[in-house]
């Protein structure tokens, strides 16, 4: 990131999603963790997708919006149970009306055609 300190066409994604287990969400107790709350040493359990609300930061809001062309290769979480973090992606690139946009790898297709 620091090589991009310029352009700022790399954005962190702040929120994530925990779970004790990586299988059915139904079956797992799961939680909300923003990453500037991490505690070093912690252990934590299955990130299975990044928090909707990430995308709302001003910074990845600015980056999705100027972009040119877009590449997903992949969904944000793991699917079918965890699907709201590339439903957030799917909207936020929508936004981008111009912007040529490219979609590949992992359920990537299924999710997008909710």
């Amino acid at each position: 990131m620091a090589l991009d300190a310029v352009t700022r066409k790399i954005v962190a994604l702040r929120g994530v999603i925990e779970a004790d287990t990586d299988g059915c969400r139904e079956d797992s107790q799961w939680r909300v963790y923003d990453t500037k709350d991490f505690v070093a040493g912690r252990r934590y359990h299955h990130f299975l997708d990044v928090a909707p609300y990430s995308f709302d930061e001003p910074a990845v809001r600015r980056v999705f919006a100027e972009a040119r062309t877009i590449f997903v290769n992949a969904v944000m979480g793991r699917m079918p149970e965890y699907v709201e973090g590339t439903g957030a992606l799917n909207t936020i690139i929508a936004q981008n009306r111009t912007a040529q946009k490219l979609y590949g790898g992992g359920d990537t297709l299924q999710v997008n055609s909710r």
